[in-house]
């Protein structure tokens, strides 16, 4: 490992009290950042991430950071400390640190209306008005997205074609809409682009030089490739082939800063000094109070604040915050407790949750001489500890049979004449690489005494000896009009498909930045061709319209236009 210069600094400098690592061997020190290295590269290898930037850091100073991997693998180009990859959602955090530091001016009242300081923003609802702080902690009620149009104002502006879903401060819906519409006000308030608000006032001040305010053509040499399943129709795999994401200009304060590690992790500092670092204040103590502040709290007092995450679990008070763009996912963490803070980035499918994770429990370790932990086991998926209760035969309604065996703690499945291994996903949920079967997952259902009655497989559904339950359903004939598959432009929701099943109406997304292949939704009938993909209340609706022979040529999810790929499928 080659060792960058917060490491160097280590060694030169004794290490003070603050650091919470007074006194601790460099043998032993050297030894903990090898650990973090290890893992890093071990869970980089197990998800085929191309290249991955990490960096620790004390309240002080950084205290280790590297690089792995590729920026672009087509030219071989190595990942570096200077390189720029896409924080996504961290932007948030940005985002609302500005708002709150004009706040405090008095150039803005969170808890007033938006339209006081928007006139123009709108939205359909029966409830009283959004205001800012509703924004900041997700609890708006707007819809969380809307991917099909550019970086624009617009995005904004879009808002009044929805309805809000309740009354605003009740529930918690994640909305990148929201932190759209908040740099707007950001830029209302300030008279200036938000970028210059954000330059201006965090990463000018904090010393962030390599980290832009928006993603731009201009800085594109500077940014490494982001990576993405070439296939974004089957549900995500660490084996799956990669292709280059596409590079687009963004500017909206949801998520468009493009950094480093090492500049990221001065501002994590930033929050492990709550709201400055060193001489350079950029929150007050009671700007940063209401920073950290969830806007409904969970039952450990944690939950989502203004622009970041709290946990305060096990007595631990973590701020936290996960970004995913279109190539790039990133994490970021800072253990307000111990004083360690850690920023892992990614240019493709990765794990940088785990491995920051990780990193904070060794420096913790280290700090109360502790034994260092050992590197964890990336879990085997195609290990089952319950695979017993799976094996069965399954049939369909109109005779189709399959097999699942269970061969110790593995779980098989017969496909004629061949076998084909299930990994283990989630809870009841499998997938398999077979052909056959890869388009989508298959999920177990049990019965009210937890035993396996049936197997679904997209618009599949196969039961076995202990289901009792119906096996013929009639839903409305106009749905049939709703089935296919949907298309759009946009590199975040490229599509979805929709089928029926057991007499109901589902959707499985295709991937994209934060969309999940292979992701089912049940669509809940609100009314004609309008349907939401939620079982609880949610501003999210899905309508079909432009019905040409027998076939929905449209779909809007929440806005984002769709199109028909195939008249017959």
């Amino acid at each position: 490992m080659k060792p960058r210069l917060g490491l160097i600094l280590l060694f030169l400098f004794p290490l003070s009290q603050g650091s919470g690592l007074a006194g601790v061997e460099p043998d032993k020190l050297t030894q903990a950042f090898h650990l973090v290295e290890a893992y890093a590269k071990q869970t980089q290898d197990w998800s085929g991430t191309p290249g991955i930037s990490i960096a620790l850091t004390s309240s002080e100073k950084t205290l280790y950071s590297d690089t792995f991997g590729f920026a672009d693998r087509k030219l071989g180009k190595r990942l570096a400390e200077t390189t720029l990859l896409q924080i996504g959602s961290i932007t948030k955090s940005f985002t609302a640190v500005a708002l709150l530091a004009l706040a405090e001016e008095g150039k803005l009242d969170l808890d007033a209306p938006i339209t006081e300081e928007l006139p123009w923003f709108s939205i359909k609802t029966e409830y009283p008005e959004i205001t800012p702080r509703h924004l900041l902690t997700n609890t708006s009620g707007i819809p969380a997205n809307r991917d099909d149009l550019p970086s624009s104002p617009y995005m904004a502006v879009a808002i009044r074609e929805q309805e809000a879903a309740w009354a605003p401060g009740t529930r918690l819906h994640y909305s990148n809409v929201g932190y759209q519409l908040l740099s707007v006000l950001v830029e209302s308030v300030a008279g200036k682009p938000w970028a210059d608000v954000i330059d201006e006032r965090i990463i000018g001040p904090l010393g962030m030089t390599n980290s832009e305010p928006g993603i731009s053509y201009a800085t594109r040499s500077r940014q490494a490739i982001g990576y993405i399943q070439a296939d974004a129709e089957r549900p995500a795999h660490r084996t799956r082939e990669l292709a280059e994401a596409p590079h687009f200009p963004y500017a909206m304060g949801d998520g468009c800063i493009s950094s480093t590690a090492e500049d990221m992790a001065i501002f994590v500092r930033l929050l492990l000094n709550r709201g400055h670092v060193g001489e350079t204040r950029i929150l007050s103590e009671n700007a940063f109070k209401d920073f950290i502040d969830p806007g409904i709290p969970n039952e450990n007092g944690g939950g989502y604040a203004c622009g970041i995450g709290v946990d305060r679990r096990e007595g631990r008070f973590i701020l936290h915050h996960f970004g995913g763009m279109v190539g790039f996912t990133a994490y970021a963490m800072a253990d307000m407790e111990t004083g360690f803070g850690v920023v892992v980035l990614c240019n493709g499918p990765g794990q940088p949750y785990r491995i920051a994770r990780y990193a904070i429990e060794v420096m913790n370790a280290l700090s109360r001489d502790l034994p260092l932990p050992e590197i964890p086991e990336n879990r085997n998926p195609s290990k089952v500890d319950n695979a017993a209760d799976y094996a069965d035969s399954f049939t369909s309604p109109d005779g189709e049979t399959i097999q699942v065996e269970a061969r110790g703690d593995e779980l098989w499945i017969r496909l004629e004449d061949s076998l084909a291994q299930l990994e283990h996903v989630w809870s009841d949920t499998f997938y398999t690489l077979h052909p056959d079967l890869d388009r989508y997952y298959l999920k177990f259902e049990r019965d009210d005494q937890g035993q396996v009655i049936y197997v679904t497989h997209g618009p599949r559904w196969l039961a076995n000896q202990h289901y009792t339950g119906p096996t013929e359903f009639t839903p409305p004939k106009d749905w049939q009009a709703y089935v296919g598959t949907y298309h759009s432009h946009s590199p975040w929701f490229p599509g979805f498909s929709v089928f029926i099943r057991r007499g109901e109406l589902w959707s499985v997304t295709a991937g994209g930045g934060e969309t999940s292949a292979g992701q089912e939704a049940r669509l809940f009938q609100v009314e004609k061709g309008i349907f939401r993909p939620e079982a609880e209340p949610t501003p999210e609706r899905v309508a079909f319209d432009e019905v040409v022979s027998g076939k929905a040529m449209r779909a809007s999810w929440s806005g984002h236009t769709f199109y028909r790929a195939h008249l017959h499928e």
